[in-house]
């Protein structure tokens, strides 16, 4: 079985500016990274700030920003570039949808409604979004359902929407033509619940099934596909996790292959050649993770 044991992860360096609730993906053999919020003197800020990291030479070079703020968002790559979804300022999230390669940026259809804090996974090169907030970032009332496809030179198709609750920052994993969603978190009171379920999208057959459960109710996982299986990186479920998931999607059962170099929830993870990236996401209550770090996969 593959393991990722502390000893397994190295630094790759710092972040310039630490964030969570970022655009993050890679895109040959560098990583992507746009918007996000960070905290500074009791307050929480919103960025359009973008990046390239060259994890060869641990060298940040900075990019043209996002043609808004984009806090609350998640990012793809798709067709060679970094697509930046939903999320915005301190008011409710943007329809807005921007892809680069690094220069500028290109405005994609909008998305149906506004939404922030999503999951997004590529499934043929089309783009899917899955749940999020209709409102600001604690309006958790407007969590939605809500399944949407776009390949880019086209509008939003509306899918079949998630079973049961609607809910936002689950892990969401592309896996073949599948889309494989776990946890996240449902409104509850005036907080949050989080969930424990591991749903599968079948994007030929537009059908989900649920095909197992977390050991424990855990949300903002990051997720990556790997070897027929998925991983699921930290989290927050009654603290911040530190621990490593796999799931085996055949069976669903699934099982703890190692540990973070510390415990951070809503973490960005990304492969490149042979090993694991992980950065950006939060240590701490208003607090931000500001190391990359990498492993090897076996």
């Amino acid at each position: 079985m593959m393991l990722l044991p502390l000893a397994a992860w190295k630094s790759n360096g710092q972040i310039p500016l630490p964030r969570a609730g970022c655009a993050v993906a890679a895109l040959g053999t560098e990583i992507f990274l746009a918007g996000g919020t960070y905290w500074a003197e009791g307050r929480k800020h919103w960025v359009d700030t973008a990046d390239r990291f060259d994890p060869a030479t641990g060298r940040w070079v900075s990019l043209p920003p996002v043609p808004r703020l984009a806090g609350d968002t998640v990012g793809v790559a798709c067709r060679g570039e970094l697509v930046v979804i939903g999320g915005g300022g301190e008011t409710e999230g943007s329809r807005d949808v921007w892809a680069s390669s690094g220069g500028a940026w290109r405005a994609w259809p909008s998305l149906p409604a506004a939404r922030r804090t999503v999951g997004a996974g590529v499934i043929r090169d089309a783009v899917y979004v899955v749940g999020g907030l209709a409102g600001q970032g604690t309006d958790y009332a407007s969590a939605t359902r809500t399944l949407w496809s776009c390949t880019g030179t086209g509008g939003w198709e509306e899918r079949a929407p998630l079973p049961g609750a609607a809910r936002f920052v689950s892990a969401v994993t592309a896996v073949g033509d599948c889309l494989v969603v776990a946890g996240g978190c449902v409104p509850d009171g005036a907080g949050v619940r989080n969930l424990d379920e591991i749903l599968c999208y079948d994007a030929r057959a537009d059908q989900w099934s649920r095909i197992g459960t977390l050991p424990r109710p855990c949300r903002a996982m990051g997720g990556l596909a790997h070897d027929g299986r998925v991983l699921w990186f930290g989290g927050y479920a009654d603290a911040f996790c530190d621990d490593i998931l796999a799931c085996d999607l055949a069976t669903g059962v699934v099982s703890t292959v190692g540990r973070l170099p510390k415990p951070v929830a809503d973490l960005r993870v990304v492969r490149i050649g042979g090993d694991v990236l992980a950065l950006c996401g939060e240590d701490g209550m208003k607090l931000r993770y500001a190391d990359c770090v990498r492993a090897p996969l076996g």
